[in-house]
């Protein structure tokens, strides 16, 4: 407050104390020596302290006179009025603008993200009918996280077929997401309904794929495996399980309702390759294989015989036969997998432990179809 004669009496004396003198705090008014107002978005949590009790009502005296000072002072808003009522919160930053690693920790992985726009973009469509893959199967992610890493880690295998020099870190990749998911599809199998079928059968179906999609180990046989690896025959079965368990149309159950859309907006599958032109004379052979079978004593006989007829069946799918050859051969996934699929128990474990002898000429001749 500055020193000075009023008009009808003597100088008001200011007592100079610091930050405000003590007739400024008296009267309310905007005192010279204060420091002049800084910026509450400037200011750090500690410098912010709730406002002190409101000033004790006006006594009788003179006028003041420095309403120059007054007139300096900024009108209060709706905001500061209130803010004298209840207390101040303290500023949280001290910059205008903050980075985004102070809102949130990063949550988004950009290889994650990487390997499930290849997925909705190329490898869902050449995995079967190309709509429920692409559209339904990612879904069932958002309530099933293991769907969600299978789908992550076939779509790896995928690049590291596609993209041979960064094979080894889409196969690290594939790795950590199946990794992650087959913990959760063991404990489930046992326990399959009508709210987790779907999810597993989808999710079983994607564990045979990534698996048969890893380079083949040297005792690894499809069928039969060394070394306590788990033949893909096994994981196949899985597949199986949950079929015969449930049945189909529990699987597809709610596939065409309005939250989907199974109108072709996207890239359309990409074209076979081309078919052979040429005339696979297999009917002798299994002829032979059939032979062979007759000579084992019951009942394992009826067990080869079923097995047999099956592999016939998916040759004769594929090649046609000799009498009408199949012009344009196309191998298709469902009628080459027809046989492991369909496999029984008793055979599987009978070409784990039987000498080779016995079962190698019909396994050969299965796998000369892929």
């Amino acid at each position: 407050m500055n020193e000075g004669h009023d008009e009808t009496g003597p100088t008001a004396s200011c007592d100079e104390t610091k930050p405000e003198c003590g007739n400024c705090l008296r009267f309310s008014m905007h005192c010279d020596f204060a420091p002049p107002p800084t910026n509450l978005l400037t200011q750090s949590p500690t410098d912010l302290s709730p406002p002190g009790p409101p000033p004790a009502p006006r006594k009788r005296g003179r006028p003041r006179k420095d309403w120059d000072a007054v007139r300096k002072l900024p009108t209060p808003t709706a905001s500061e009025s209130d803010a004298t009522k209840t207390p101040r919160t303290p500023a949280p930053t001290t910059s205008a603008e903050p980075s985004f690693s102070s809102i949130a920790p990063a949550v988004l992985n950009r290889d994650d993200l990487e390997l499930l726009h290849h997925y909705m973009c190329h490898t869902a469509i050449t995995l079967g009918e190309a709509r429920v893959w692409r559209e339904y199967v990612p879904r069932l992610g958002f309530q099933h996280p293991y769907v969600f890493h299978m789908v992550l880690a076939v779509s790896a295998q995928h690049l590291a077929r596609l993209r041979p020099s960064e094979a080894t870190r889409y196969e690290t990749l594939a790795e950590r997401h199946s990794t992650s998911a087959l913990p959760a599809i063991t404990n489930l199998m046992p326990n399959i309904n009508t709210d987790n079928c779907q999810a597993l059968y989808h999710t079983t179906v994607l564990v045979c794929l990534s698996t048969f999609a890893k380079k083949p180990s040297p005792g690894h046989l499809l069928v039969v495996a060394e070394d306590g690896e788990v033949p893909w025959w096994g994981l196949l079965r899985g597949v199986r399980i949950v079929v015969q368990k449930m049945g189909i149309q529990a699987i597809i159950a709610g596939w065409e309702d309005g939250n989907i859309s199974f109108e072709h907006t996207w890239t359309q599958c990409p074209p076979l390759p081309d078919p052979v032109h040429k005339m696979v004379l297999w009917e002798q052979r299994f002829e032979e294989l059939a032979d062979l079978v007759a000579t084992t004593p019951e009942p394992e006989r009826q067990m080869y015989t079923s097995s047999l007829d099956l592999l016939k069946d998916c040759y004769k799918q594929t090649f046609g036969t000799e009498a009408e050859p199949e012009a344009h051969v196309q191998g298709r996934f469902e009628v080459v997998m027809r046989w492991l699929y369909s496999m029984s128990d008793d055979f599987g474990t009978s070409m784990f432990w039987s000498k080779p002898s016995n079962i190698s000429g019909s396994y050969k001749a299965g796998r000369s179809i892929s």
